[in-house]
């Protein structure tokens, strides 16, 4: 996507060609990467990482107007954000592998 907005890329797959919707655009690429924030995935606003991109691809595909695959667009966007959760590099979560000195076995 190098040399490519993230704005431009979100129109091109919505096939926008006008300017009317930049701002609406906008506001669903900031939500997108709020959302992943929210989430915990630390890269939200690395948009050259090819699940980061598809993430705000298809939140936005979901969110502008009313898309007649929705269930489908929702399905793909909670697979897509369970994976970067459980992906090594998404998140700064500890991956439980260490012993804990407070936790009391039964």
């Amino acid at each position: 996507m190098t040399g490519t907005t993230m704005l431009t890329k979100v129109k091109e797959t919505l096939h926008i060609t006008v300017a009317k919707y930049d701002d609406e655009l906008t506001d669903l690429i900031l939500s997108a990467k709020a959302d992943l924030r929210i989430a915990g995935i630390t890269k939200y606003n690395d948009t050259e990482d090819d699940l980061i991109r598809m993430y705000i691809l298809t939140y936005c595909r979901l969110h502008h107007g009313s898309p007649d695959d929705y269930d489908r667009l929702a399905e793909s966007l909670k697979m897509q954000m369970d994976r970067m959760k459980h992906a090594t590099g998404y998140t700064d979560w500890d991956d439980g592998s260490a012993e804990d000195d407070d936790d009391e076995s039964v």
